[in-house]
């Protein structure tokens, strides 16, 4: 993108990255090999929060640079991070795992019907919704409409990533205490709360408050649900587990905006808010009826629990 500037070349290459943001799936599941089986949620908690905490830095450090040196700039300064990260990678070396018969369609099969992959999966399709559908596409343009410069917006956007990254941090030991189902709740209850509050939002400070409050309601219930994804299959199914669970959420991260941006022409901002609160609800309600309500454990299923 740095050598070819021009639009097609963007939008090829851009497709070209978001292949690439599909190691994500082996990213999370290589992390956690570096745990204790039972620690999963706590590796999927400090993941989020490490990942979070590093799309805050770099989202401010990219602007920076942007305003200094030019926009391209910024494409070399995150192609070395990249070469870093792979440096990192070959420092970490190769975990040893167990190892299982290959995947086959009945293995597969039976892997995506495990109750709790598809809740949690469910659960997080649900959430991205409205994260991508809303808070990373609208409400900057609500908050413009509030009179808010270049900076307020940096800001919101920044304060509701922090709040995400340190619930993420302290989410499994609460969901560990709580209990799994209990933590979710909550989290679901606060994210519709913010949301329904959005139309009595008149000034900047109190829309930067709403939104820290939303982004730790959301941190509290992702890497729980990453936890689940991934706990109650053999170690060496983890990495179709966690494939699983992308591929669902990334339905709510496509059809985020899409649907989102259709409410928004038809009903107006304050209709998308009310349409996008039934969301977290609906998520409440799954979390109600499919997750256990013991406390979480993380325990890795094997060959004889079947």
């Amino acid at each position: 993108m740095a050598l070819f500037p021009s639009p097609l070349f963007l939008v090829i290459w851009r497709g070209v990255h978001g292949v690439g943001a599909a190691s994500w799936v082996v990213t999370a599941v290589y992390f956690a090999s570096f745990f204790r089986a039972d620690q999963a949620g706590r590796a999927t908690g400090l993941l989020l929060f490490m990942t979070a905490l590093a799309q805050v830095v770099v989202s401010m450090a990219g602007g920076l640079l942007a305003d200094n040196f030019g926009v391209p700039f910024t494409f070399w300064a995150s192609s070395l991070i990249a070469l870093i990260g792979v440096a990192a990678i070959f420092l970490a070396g190769e975990r040893s795992s167990l190892s299982g018969p290959p995947i086959s369609l009945r293995r597969f099969s039976w892997l995506v019907s495990r109750p709790s992959l598809a809740a949690a999966s469910g659960i997080a399709a649900l959430a991205h919704f409205v994260t991508f559908g809303l808070n990373i596409a609208f409400i900057p343009i609500f908050a413009d409409t509030l009179g808010a410069s270049k900076t307020d917006l940096g800001t919101v956007t920044t304060v509701s990533n922090l709040a995400f990254a340190l619930a993420s941090l302290v989410g499994i030991v609460g969901a560990q205490k709580f209990g799994q189902r209990s933590f979710v709740i909550v989290g679901s209850v606060v994210t519709t709360v913010t949301v329904l509050a959005l139309p009595g939002i008149h000034t900047i400070p109190a829309l930067i408050a709403l939104q820290a409050i939303n982004g730790f309601a959301r941190g509290m219930v992702f890497p729980v649900l990453m936890g689940i994804a991934i706990s109650e299959v053999p170690e060496y199914e983890r990495a179709s587990a966690m494939g699983v669970f992308q591929a669902v959420y990334a339905i709510g991260m496509f059809a985020g905006p899409t649907v989102a941006g259709l409410v928004a022409e038809r009903l107006g901002m304050h209709g998308l808010f009310f349409f996008v609160a039934v969301f977290p609800i609906l998520g409440l309600i799954v979390a109600l009826i499919w997750l256990p309500s013991r406390p979480v454990t993380f325990r890795v299923r094997t060959e004889g629990d079947r």
